[in-house]
């Protein structure tokens, strides 16, 4: 799980022994030094598909977040727990049948979105600082297309578009910096010079 510069809501999912869970947390509560760092909510997704479908609907519901934030610290998990499965029932989960990426017109642009039954869920739109970054992070994207397109959206959903922006660009900086001709250029020039 990724954290944000601020102290905002944060979900994430917990992984290790046991399954897979999605967990409702703050920065204060993540880097403090106390033994009990109890999220302030919890669920367990049944299977992969679910769990996928909830961190889209968390998502959307991001507006909602601080609200649930403050009722979880002031009146408990029972509360908060309650106040989610009331949203949930006025918002219900869609599957999510895949999570795709479109270009679009503009040349820096792209669009990360997760197509549900009845719907698209955008999850993020982005404009790189230029073409070739947009086109080097898409030469990446579309190495592991499958894994990729569910980690940014689990970054996406679960932390924010902002800080899924952040990655976006950094990983398009890694991938500019890979294709650059560099310091291995210049050593081969310079053993020719001295092979003459």
């Amino acid at each position: 799980m990724n954290d944000n510069d601020n102290d905002s809501t944060i979900f994430g999912m917990v992984t290790g022994a046991g399954p897979v869970r999605l967990i409702m947390t703050t920065m204060a509560t993540r880097k403090s030094t106390s033994v009990m760092k109890t999220p302030l909510w919890w669920y367990q997704p049944k299977s992969a598909t679910e769990m996928t479908a909830i961190c889209v609907w968390l998502g959307e519901q991001r507006d909602s977040w601080p609200a649930w934030r403050k009722i979880a610290e002031e009146d408990g998990i029972d509360a908060v727990k309650a106040e989610i499965a009331r949203a949930w029932s006025q918002s219900p989960l869609e599957s999510c049948n895949a999570v795709m990426m479109n270009q679009g017109d503009d040349p820096r642009e792209i669009t990360l979105f997760a197509m549900l039954v009845t719907r698209n869920s955008e999850v993020v739109r982005h404009r790189f600082k230029s073409a070739a970054h947009q086109k080097a992070f898409l030469n990446w994207y579309f190495g592991d297309i499958e894994a990729i397109s569910n980690f940014l959206l689990f970054e996406g959903c679960l932390v924010g578009p902002k800080h899924l922006a952040g990655i976006l660009d950094r990983r398009a900086e890694i991938e500019v910096a890979k294709r650059k001709p560099g310091k291995r250029g210049q050593r081969k020039s310079a053993g020719m010079r001295n092979a003459a």
